[in-house]
């Protein structure tokens, strides 16, 4: 049995939904909006899009360059499977906290139960 709900989404992640330059970074961090748990930390900033976009701060301290594309490419997966999940027009700089890397399921799990934390935390102020 198909999800007529789920049929309609798309999946995909087109450049709309990414932070490009340097100046976009620099407002999230600016906000001071920040909430972490063992695997990310995650940036916010609200935006007037409509939508969530993403940033990855992937660091040399994560390793090499091969590692970090490694980083790249799994939070970019797990931010494609969740957008619909993130429901508000956030702008996100997400940060990995541990040298370990994890799935790309645990990935979504923790951008997902963090952006709705932080959304709470905004919505309250």
């Amino acid at each position: 049995m198909v999800d007529q709900n789920n049929s309609k989404k798309r999946f995909g992640f087109s450049s709309q939904y990414r932070l490009k330059s340097s100046l976009q970074f620099d407002k999230v961090f600016q906000a001071r909006r920040s909430i972490s748990d063992g695997h990310l930390i995650l940036f916010a900033r609200p935006n007037n899009l409509g939508h969530c976009r993403i940033g990855l701060g992937v660091g040399k301290k994560v390793g090499g360059a091969v590692q970090r594309n490694d980083y790249k490419r799994r939070l970019r997966e797990a931010f494609r499977l969740s957008q619909h999940e993130l429901k508000g027009s956030f702008d996100l700089v997400v940060v990995p906290r541990a040298k370990k890397r994890i799935c790309v399921s645990q990935y979504q799990k923790s951008i997902v139960h963090l952006f709705r934390r932080l959304q709470k935390r905004i919505e309250k102020k």
